[in-house]
């Protein structure tokens, strides 16, 4: 009231041109003002003096409302300006808009030397006005006298926000008419209307007290668009986001694409010049008769490229690409092996989901008792069959203190009400309701919600709760202020279903409620999941939030879909719905209501969604798509498999190339499920770059995804296993980081762990102890083994260049081992030749004959020497061996044949040599006596640790010869119609020795 403008500000009103204005003066600064006189102009004035010091705001708007006579109400600050017509431009925009309650007009805001700061017009919009004040009272609002009439004031219990909260509610009344037309100017002096007081923690403060106003008293229809305006505002951000993202992305681009035009500039020219010095070159002479040397380099580097893919296949589709070959389709096949060479060259591609695997507590775990006591919410209507079962179950977990507050709903079942009555004494403090009439679910629960007195549960009748339960619940709630609802895991209730989403699941075999919620109590990082919803049949609310928004809305009747609905407004104030996942509670879905109701109920409902919130369900369907939950779900339902079985599971970790060592687990998988027992089996595949663990039990099968061996750990920790083999470490894409891994894992602690040496892959990254010149190299000095090391042709990253290395961290990897399976002496006696210190832990057992059908196959020993040779012949199968004694064979032409049973790689082609191409095992009886062979030879030429096919050679009872090497030569010298050849014999050599064993075969046979 002092400011020097306020005359200013009456001079405007004197020249207004309506006819009829009085004008009303509130002193807001306290005392007597001085004397203003009676009139403003030709209009009338009346000062009105407060008692008190700078009276606030809402105090002195009022003082003025009760004193005002006209039709017509406008308030004005000492700092408006009015133009002649302001009040007829308004007073016009009323009079021709009958339902109207207020008019406003543009206003222009100055600096105090008369620049323009900015201009106010707004057109109206209720929703607009919910989410914030554009008419403050410098607009000189001019509204209907009967708003006042009817209650509306300016609410002097607000601090601020006043003026705001006033056009509410004269919204509440009608709509607002603007006008558009400048007709008042506003003055902003230093410390005037305008002046920010520079807090946004007090102005936060007083939005929120402004929100809890209004959010109880505004109607419905006005809430769920206000909501929708909040979901598209946030989408226009995103999109905004989206499109500053983009704009700041082109800009990088368009300079990117600047450099890389300057750089093509440069590599022009440099190329220009290249292809000076180039046709230089090539008109040389020297260029000429390097040509064909250039040629063979290249072709050389194809090879290995084709070479390196051919090693990635499976035996079947290297016979396929080996009979491409053969018939001259030279195109398929190269293009086989390129893909088989890019695909070795991905890395980190799944075709699985990445599972997560959280640490397990190995028991379950005490659970801290809730500060305070929880209301459990049960509407019931009839059901009388789950009645027993749930209040059973709520009578075994009273750890945390509840109270029940049921309520009856009509039930047309007359034992229901009885029933309740005595059941419900064994719970102290409970509150039991009946309804006269039925109000279905949503009345029901709205009437329980009134004797609420704490956080609580709405619990369905059709549900069972384990112990400790409500704990678990609620500690959501109690760790995170802004959490509104949690909803458990269950067997159907949706996105919360497990171990399958959204379906209704049946326990696996063995297993109840109980048994699976034991397993997910078990949860070490048992953290809350944020989703879109929470799920009524169990769901654990907190007070406050319900007290702010209230609880579910009548029209949805009998109910579904009303706790969408409920967390759809939850989620407006900045609440938040998750998922507890280490608690389980069993429902039966649909014990509420007749089965045949809850279609209709549920499609009923699901309309008023869609029609509340656009969009809603599309990001249901996102959510569903990707589920995010499945991570966890997936752990959780392995360690449930785990614990329904009858035993604890063997664990193989393992190899995915086909060949012994692949269909040794295979058979030990087998004959574990055959004696009832479960594995898992954990896989590290080099050919999609997945770390899987594949449970395989006689109930169930379950395959997942891992990121790392630390997962493989945690994984093991919560199953449990009664012992782990590492059966074969050769597809691994980092075998130094798995050994890394086994040397420190805590989790192998306590189990017993074994290594099988299928290979000498712990040797030597070789793996069948071939040097770089393609020789078996005995296991030489250290020095020796360094220089071969670097010159192996290995293809896969092994993680170092150093065998001391590769050894030394092998040895302290086997230090967590517990024992050391060697299927031969030959083996053992080379494992200890380089980690002696662990030679008390080999265990020598032999393979199991028990698979071989033993039979004798004649061979027509009366003729000259035809040797048999069976399978796919590489390098270190002894393809060099067939091949010298084909070439002795054809150079001296002897009468000496060779047949081989399978295939050669790479094929050759001699005069005595007969390849039959492909056979199946179960065909390899008839397969030898076509062939005429009379002595088998298994050519290997490193020491393997077992032999399939010599095994079945002996078999099948006819005459074999092996070097003295490894395995097969510790069975065929303990073989009546064997002979253990000299690995360094010349070829010569060779066939005398074979033709002198058949000749003595022979007659030994005439003899007998």
């Amino acid at each position: 009231m002092s400011r020097l403008s306020l005359s200013e500000t009456l001079d405007s009103v004197a020249g207004q041109n309506y006819p009829n204005i009085e004008v009303i003066v509130v002193n807001a600064m306290g005392g007597n003002h001085a004397d203003l006189g009676s009139s403003c102009g030709r209009f009338p004035l009346r000062l009105i003096n407060q008692e008190g010091d700078s009276i606030e705001y809402s105090t002195v708007a009022n003082a003025g409302l009760a004193v005002s006579r006209g039709d017509l109400i406008g308030f004005l600050g000492d700092g408006d300006l009015l133009y002649p017509d302001h009040v007829t431009c308004l007073a016009e925009a009323l009079r021709e808009h009958p339902d109207a309650v207020a008019a406003y007009s543009r206003i222009r805001a100055m600096d105090s030397n008369g620049h323009l700061l900015n201009e106010f017009a707004t057109q109206f919009d209720i929703l607009s006005l919910y989410l914030g004040n554009f008419l403050p009272t410098h607009h000189a609002v001019l509204f209907k006298r009967r708003v006042y009439t009817a209650g509306a004031r300016f609410d002097e219990a607000l601090n601020s926000c006043e003026k705001w909260d006033f056009w509410i509610q004269v919204a509440q009344y009608g709509n607002f008419i603007f006008v558009d037309a400048i007709t008042a100017n506003y003055r902003m002096n230093e410390g005037g209307e305008f002046a920010i007081n520079g807090d946004p923690e007090l102005a936060r403060l007083a939005e929120r007290a402004m929100y809890t106003k209004w959010q109880t008293r505004m109607d419905t229809s006005i809430f769920y668009d206000l909501v929708n305006r909040a979901r598209a505002y946030s989408q226009l951000q995103e999109v905004q986001a989206h499109a500053d993202r983009l704009e700041l992305e082109l800009i990088n681009l368009k300079r990117e694409l600047e450099g890389k035009m300057r750089l093509l500039a440069e590599s022009s020219r440099i190329q220009a010049d290249q292809q000076r010095t180039i046709a230089l070159y090539e008109s040389s002479h020297s260029w000429r008769i390097t040509s064909p040397l250039r040629s063979i380099v290249t072709k050389l580097r194809l090879a290995q490229r084709a070479w390196r893919g051919f090693g990635l296949l499976d035996r079947r589709a290297r016979l396929r690409v080996l009979g491409w070959l053969l018939s001259g389709q030279v195109a398929p096949a190269r293009r086989k092996l390129s893909l088989a060479v890019q695909a070795s060259e991905v890395s980190d591609r799944h075709t699985l989901p990445v599972t997560a695997a959280p640490h397990m507590h190995n028991n379950p775990p005490s659970f801290t008792v809730l500060p305070a006591c929880i209301d459990v919410l049960i509407p019931i209507y009839n059901g009388f069959e789950f009645l027993e079962s749930l209040f059973d179950s709520l009578e075994r977990a009273t750890s945390t203190p509840f109270r029940l507050l049921v309520c009856n709903d009509a039930s047309t079942d007359e034992r229901v009400q009885p029933w309740l009555s005595q059941r419900l004494q064994n719970f102290p403090g409970t509150i039991l309701l009946y309804n006269e009439s039925n109000l279905g679910f949503v009345g029901t629960v709205n009437r329980l919600f009134t004797h609420v007195e704490n956080d609580f549960v709405l619990l369905n009748s059709d549900v069972q709760v384990p112990p400790f339960w409500l704990e678990r619940l609620f500690a959501p709630i109690l760790a995170n202020p802004q959490v509104a609802s949690v909803t458990p895991f269950t067997n159907a209730g949706t996105i919360c279903s497990f171990p399958k989403f959204f379906v209704d699941n049946i326990f696996p075999q063995g297993m109840d409620a109980l048994g699976i919620d034991a397993v997910l109590a078990r949860l070490q990082d048992a953290a809350a999941i944020e989703i879109p919803t929470g799920v009524g049949f169990c769901m654990a609310i907190r007070q406050e939030a319900a007290k702010r928004i209230g609880l579910f809305d009548p029209v949805f009747g009998k109910g579904y879909r009303e706790e969408n609905d409920w967390c759809q407004r939850a989620k407006v104030l900045g609440y938040q719905h998750v998922l507890a996942p280490n608690l389980f509670v069993y429902h039966k879905h649909g014990g509420s209501f007749p089965s045949q109701e809850r279609q209709a109920l549920a499609d009923r409902n699901e309309a008023i969604l869609r029609e509340r919130y656009p969009g809603l369900f599309e990001y249901y369907k996102d959510f569903i798509r990707r589920d995010p939950i499945r991570p966890l779900r997936d752990f959780l339902y392995l360690m449930v498999l785990a614990k329904q079985a009858d035993h604890p599971a063997l664990v193989i970790i393992d190899n995915v190339i086909e060949g012994g060592a692949y269909a040794y687990s295979r058979e030990l998988i087998a004959n574990t499920l055959d004696v009832g027992k479960s594995v898992l089996h954990l896989l590290d595949d080099i050919r999609t770059g997945e770390l899987r663990a594949e449970w395989v039990s006689p109930n169930a099968r379950l395959t997942l995804n891992f990121s790392d061996y630390a997962a493989w750990g945690r994984v093991i920790a919560g199953i449990q296993p009664e012992s782990i083999l590492i059966n074969n470490l050769y597809s691994f894409r980092r075998p130094m980081d798995f050994l890394h891994w086994l040397s420190q894992e805590p989790a192998i602690e306590g189990i017993p762990v074994s290594i099988a040496l299928h290979d000498f892959f712990m040797l030597c990254p070789s793996l069948f102890l071939i040097d770089s010149e393609k020789n078996y190299c005995g296991l030489p000095d250290s020095a020796t083994c360094n220089r071969c090391f670097s010159r192996l042709p290995i293809d896969y990253p092994i993680g170092t260049d150093s065998i001391a290395e590769w050894r030394a961290t092998w040895k302290k990897a086997l230090a967590m081992v517990n024992s050391i399976v060697a299927f031969s002496n030959s083996t053992r006696d080379l494992f200890i030749r380089i980690y002696p210190e662990y030679a008390g832990k080999i265990v020598v057992r032999p393979h199991s004959m028990a698979r071989f059908r033993h039979r004798s196959i004649p061979v027509d020993l009366s003729k000259p020497l035809h040797i048999g040779v069976v399978g796919t012949i590489g390098w270190q199968k002894g393809w060099n061996i067939v091949k010298q004694l084909c070439e002795e064979i054809d150079s001296h032409r002897l009468p000496f044949r060779v047949t081989v049973i399978g295939s050669l790689v790479p094929e050759f082609s001699a005069v005595c040599l007969n390849v039959t191409g492909r056979y199946e095992r179960t065909g390899l009886a008839s397969a030898i006596e076509q062939s005429g062979a009379n002595i088998f030879l298994f050519p290997s030429i490193w020491p393997e640790t077992f032999s399939y096919v010599a095994h079945e050679l002996m078999a099948c009872g006819v005459p074999l010869c092996c070097f003295n090497l490894g395995a097969p030569a510790e069975a065929v010298a303990n073989y009546s119609a064997g002979l253990v050849l000299d690995d360094r014999a010349l070829p010569s050599m060779l066939l005398v020795q074979m033709e002198d064993f058949r000749a003595q075969l022979f007659l030994h046979k005439e003899r007998e």
